[in-house]
């Protein structure tokens, strides 16, 4: 490249002076007298003390509306209001991988592909034309105990997006389409393997690979094995009964309307799948043990879950409160809560530090994990089970409770839509009360009560779940002894 000339120099460096005076001048009239504000030993200095004239102050952060539930043609629909312009709508289905048999297995997965291919009022080419042009985008997803379809849409059209999302869930299971959506298939159930591969070993150790311990993804040995009569036996639980659509930050008049248009111009929707036999629902009964997760890093990550509530126990709310108290934290950022300030900042060799939980209709499951320095999973294990152990013996203290509650109710407002859309979902499909109410619950949990449920858990057969290099792993009965 040549260089440029001395004028256009010349002229870039003018031009960057009379820049250089216009800001320099304007913050001169801006400006008012600095003043020192103390942030412990430090100080910094501040030129923004006085309020821009003729602004309001910010409006406070609001919660959203109340949730609403009705039925239409024995379908739930569910909407809960925001103050975003976008919607988000889906439908979500009482049915996932813990419905599967052994004959079956992988039928789950294959439907939620499935549905992005043909069926009765569309071509796979033109469900991904509509598609295009209604939303943002539609995502569908799986778990143990669900499935899901859901989309960012403008309210405008969702009459229009309303028919096209309730045909997918009648796909035409083509043999061809099988063929053709194979390799994807394929490369998704590698990487929900490699994402939650710590998760999917913690509910199979912790309900022994039946109910919602069985894989989500399809068995590598099935992927060539599922056929059209095993996707369409799973299909058969896609009954109004069990599928709600939801709406957040759509009206709900305006989408109970929505769905009633759709019915009654796609009146088969929910008639042409046949039944081939009733299918039962995964047991899932909790009872612990241990696993090993070989070759996913060269550090130690230890996993150590006890049986929680389950959707809408009445200890739901606790176990919550006592999750935002344990907090997270790693070794380069934010450390909150006893995990952050007790462990990562504690010890040497633990690089972070976190606390999940996972609530299914009958059971649910609270871990604490840590990832630090190879071969370090017992001395891991016994801090992380010390945390669970120090709240059991003695309540929290007042300010700990009060950042518990504010952190719990301030996660539960900044939800993302599609998470939103969920929850409300399981609740809706489940009978759970769906108000805001619980927001105010959050404040009359008592430190006894956090106490009492971090007691209970301790009482549970522990799964210990140890992922990395697995040296030293500890077993089931060994935390269980601490």
């Amino acid at each position: 490249l040549s260089s440029p000339s001395k004028h256009a120099q010349h002229s870039s460096r003018s031009s960057v002076a009379a820049l250089s005076v216009m800001l320099s001048s304007g913050i001169r009239r801006l400006a008012v007298a600095p003043r020192i504000v103390s942030v412990g030993s430090r100080g910094f200095t501040s030129s923004l003390v006085e309020p821009l004239a003729n602004v309001p102050p910010a409006a406070g952060a609001q919660a959203p509306a109340n949730v609403q539930v009705s039925t239409v043609n024995g379908l739930r629909v569910a909407t809960v209001g925001t103050q975003s312009p976008c919607g988000y709508v889906g439908a979500f289905v009482r049915a996932g991988s813990k419905n599967e048999t052994p004959e079956d297995a992988g039928a789950a997965h294959w439907a939620r592909h499935l549905a992005f291919m043909s069926n009765p009022t569309s071509t796979m080419q033109q469900l991904a034309k509509n598609l295009e042009s209604l939303t943002g985008g539609m995502i569908g997803y799986h778990t143990p105990e669900f499935t899901a379809f859901s989309a960012p849409v403008l309210q405008s059209n969702v009459p229009e997006f309303m028919p096209i999302l309730l045909n997918m869930l009648r796909p035409r299971c083509l043999e061809y389409e099988f063929n053709y959506r194979h390799t994807k298939v394929v490369l998704d159930a590698k990487d929900i393997e490699k994402k939650t591969a710590s998760a999917q070993a913690v509910r199979s150790a912790a309900y022994r690979y039946a109910g919602i311990g069985q894989h989500v993804v399809c068995p590598s040995h099935r992927l060539t094995e599922v056929n059209s009569e095993q996707v369409y036996q799973h299909l058969s639980l896609y009954s109004p009964s069990r599928t709600a659509i939801v709406g957040v930050g759509i009206d709900h008049d305006y989408l109970v309307n929505s769905v009633s248009d759709a019915l009654a111009t796609s009146t088969t929707i929910f008639s042409e799948m046949p039944t081939y036999r009733a299918i039962e629902e995964g047991k899932s009964t909790y009872v612990g043990g241990e696993a090993a997760v070989l070759g996913s890093s060269a550090n130690t990550t230890v996993t150590v879950a006890y049986e929680s509530s389950s959707i809408g126990g009445k200890d739901l709310l606790v176990n919550a409160v006592l999750q935002s108290a344990l907090g997270s934290g790693d070794r380069y950022g934010l450390n909150t809560g006893r995990l952050g300030q007790n462990v990562v900042r504690a010890i040497d060799g633990i690089t972070s530090a976190c606390v999940h939980s996972e609530q299914f209709e009958t059971t649910g499951l609270l871990s604490v994990s840590a990832t630090g320095k190879p071969g370090s999973s017992s001395e891991m294990a016994k801090v992380l089970v010390a945390q669970l152990q120090d709240l059991a013996a003695k309540p929290l203290s007042e300010e700990a409770l009060v950042g518990a509650r504010l952190s719990l109710k301030r996660n539960l407002l900044n939800l993302c839509p599609r998470e939103t859309s969920f929850r409300l979902a399981r609740r809706a499909l489940l009978d759970i009360p769906t108000d805001l109410s619980l927001l105010q619950q959050i404040d009359s949990i008592s430190a006894a009560q956090v106490q009492s449920a971090a007691a209970a858990l301790l009482k549970s057969t522990p799964t210990v779940v140890t992922a990395g290099d697995v040296r030293g792993a500890p077993t089931s009965a060994q935390v269980k002894s601490w």
